[in-house]
C-alpha cells in the first residue's frame, strides 16, 4: 500500500505540472500573437474617402539641396523712365501692372525749355547751312589769291563748330524723344511724348497728371518679363555642391505644379546672413510671371533611378513611417516602410521590397489611419 502511493505521488504531480503549463502556454498565446493590421472596407466606404491605389513608381530622383528664392530680372531688362530735361506731367493713363507695347505712349510732358531747344536747333541748321557756303566761296578765292587763304582758314572753322553744335542738339532732342531730322519750324511743340521702348508691364509708377518733374527725375518702372531668373539663396556648406547646369525643380508660390529648370551662375560671395546668391533660369520662359514672387527650389545634386510613392501615401504613426497595401479586394494592410528623397510631391521607399509589389494607397491613407476612417 505504501508502495503503490509512492508511485502514484510522484505521477500525480508530473500530470498536474503539465497541465498547468498547458493551461499557462494556453493563456499567453494570444498576448504573443501580434495584432492584425489589416483593414477591410466595403466599396461604399472606399468611394466616401476617395481611396486610391498605384503601384511603386520608378523615378529619376537624387539628393537635392532646397531651398527659397524670388523671381528678379536682369537690371537691362528693368528700365526706369526718366525726363532728362524736367518738366510738367500733362497726360498719363499708366497704371503699375499696365501691359504695354513697344512704341506705346506713357507719359506726355511739357515745358518751355522743349521749344528752346528746338528754336537753338533750327537756328545752328540754319547758320550751318551759310558757313558752309561761306567756306566754299572761300575754298575758290583761295585758289587765285594768297591773302584769301587766311579768311578760308576762319570759314573751315566756323563750319566745324556749326557741325558740332548741330550734332549736340540733335542728341539732345533725341533724349526727349524728337527726331531732329524731321524737325521743321512748323511742327515745333512745347510738348514731347515718353513711349514705351520694348514690350513688357509696368510696376511702378511714381507721378500723375500735374506732377512737376525734375531734371532727370524718375517717372516710372518697366519690366521686360521674358528674361526672368531664379534667385536663390543656398548656404555656404551647400554652395560648394552646386554646379552651373544641374537641373532643378521650381515651385511658384500660387502653384501645384513644379516648373524645370536650371543652374546658370553659382556667386562667389558669401552675404553676412552666410549664404550665397545663385542664379537659376526656367527653361520655358512664362511673360506672365512677376518680379518679386517668391518661389521654392530644389538643385538636384545627384540624380539616378529610385522606388517612390507620392508623398500623401506617406504615414506617421506610433512613432514611425508607414504605407497602406492593398492585400485582397477591399482588404488594406500597413506596412511600415524607411523612407529617403522627397521631391517634386514623391517620396523614395528604400526598403520597398518589403512592400512586395503591392499596390500603395496614394490617396486617402490618412483617412485610413483614424478611427473615423473606417468602420473596422
Amino acid at each position: 500500500m505504501i508502495m503503490n502511493t509512492l508511485h502514484f505521488r510522484p505521477l500525480a504531480a508530473l500530470m498536474l505540472v503539465l497541465g498547468a503549463a498547458a493551461c499557462t502556454s494556453s493563456n499567453d498565446q494570444p498576448a504573443t500573437e501580434p495584432p492584425s493590421t489589416a483593414i477591410t472596407l466595403t466599396a461604399d466606404q472606399e468611394t466616401a474617402i476617395d481611396l486610391r491605389v498605384r503601384p511603386t513608381t520608378q523615378l529619376m530622383m537624387g539628393a537635392s539641396i532646397r531651398v527659397n528664392g524670388i523671381l528678379e530680372v536682369p537690371p537691362q531688362y528693368l528700365m526706369s523712365i526718366t525726363a532728362p530735361f524736367g518738366g510738367r506731367v500733362v497726360k498719363t493713363t499708366i497704371l503699375p501692372g499696365t501691359q504695354v507695347r513697344q512704341g506705346a505712349t506713357l507719359i506726355v510732358l511739357e515745358d518751355a525749355e522743349f521749344i528752346t531747344m528746338q528754336q537753338e536747333y533750327l537756328t545752328v541748321s540754319a547758320e550751318l547751312t551759310y558757313a558752309e557756303q561761306e567756306l566754299a566761296r572761300q575754298q575758290d578765292l583761295a585758289t587765285d589769291n594768297v591773302n584769301a587763304r587766311r579768311h578760308l582758314e576762319k570759314a573751315e572753322s566756323d563750319a566745324r563748330v556749326m557741325r558740332v553744335r548741330k550734332r549736340a542738339l540733335a542728341e539732345q532732342l533725341a533724349m526727349i524723344g524728337i527726331d531732329a531730322a524731321k524737325l521743321t519750324a512748323e511742327n515745333l511743340s512745347r510738348r514731347i511724348t515718353l513711349t514705351a521702348p520694348f514690350n513688357g508691364y509696368v510696376t511702378q509708377v511714381y507721378v500723375n497728371t500735374g506732377s512737376a518733374v525734375e531734371p532727370n527725375g524718375k517717372l516710372l518702372e518697366l519690366v521686360d518679363p521674358t528674361h526672368l531668373h531664379v534667385e536663390l539663396a543656398v548656404f555656404e556648406s551647400d554652395a560648394a555642391r552646386v554646379r552651373e547646369g544641374q537641373s532643378m525643380s521650381v515651385r511658384i508660390s500660387g502653384e501645384n505644379q513644379p516648373r524645370d529648370g536650371h543652374v546658370h551662375l553659382v556667386g562667389t560671395k558669401i552675404k553676412s546672413d552666410r549664404t550665397v546668391d545663385v542664379h537659376g533660369h526656367l527653361d520655358v520662359a512664362d511673360p506672365t510671371l512677376r518680379p518679386g514672387t517668391t518661389v521654392t527650389a530644389s538643385i538636384h545634386i545627384e540624380d539616378s533611378v529610385r522606388t517612390a510613392v507620392a508623398s500623401e501615401a506617406i504615414v506617421t504613426a506610433d512613432g514611425a513611417t508607414w504605407v497602406y497595401v492593398k492585400t485582397a479586394p477591399h482588404t488594406y494592410e500597413r506596412r511600415r516602410v524607411t523612407t529617403g528623397v522627397e521631391e517634386d510631391g514623391y517620396t523614395e521607399i528604400l526598403n520597398h521590397a518589403d512592400l512586395q509589389e503591392l499596390p500603395v494607397v496614394s490617396k486617402g491613407a490618412h483617412r485610413l489611419s483614424t478611427p473615423s476612417g473606417s468602420d473596422h
